[in-house]
């Protein structure tokens, strides 16, 4: 409960997304690490009513403050901070079928963390 408290104080947002979803788009999808939900990830950036977002899965924890990224030049230049992942992507991967002049020897990126001001980002 003082979690939650406290996690209130920073503007958190929970935000019901099932009005969006249809048929199967709700369902996991397989991975490298299991069957997982990164793709309703967008959808929920999408739907906020943050005009700056700083999301994080349940998994991060800030080890200090965060809101020194929302002064970062390159966040407010670019309109998102992104980190790398831990792995890179499979050259086999069929993404690289359907764009093939991405570079297949680039980190992926972490979906789990990014700061995004929304319209500048996601249009």
């Amino acid at each position: 409960m003082s979690v939650l408290k406290h996690a209130c104080s920073y503007k958190v947002e929970a935000k019901d997304i099932s009005p969006y979803l249809q048929g199967n788009f709700a369902a996991p999808l397989p991975s490298n690490v299991g069957a997982k939900y990164f793709h309703l990830k967008p959808l929920v950036l999408r739907h906020t009513d943050l005009s700056e977002v700083l999301f994080l899965d349940a998994d991060n924890i800030p080890t200090r403050d965060p809101s020194f990224l929302f002064e970062d030049a390159r966040y407010k230049s670019s309109g998102a901070i992104f980190w790398p992942d831990y792995w890179k992507t499979a050259p086999k991967n069929p993404i690289f079928d359907i764009f093939p002049k991405l570079n297949n020897n680039d980190w992926e990126h972490e979906s789990g963390q990014m700061v995004t001001i929304k319209h500048k980002a996601i249009s």
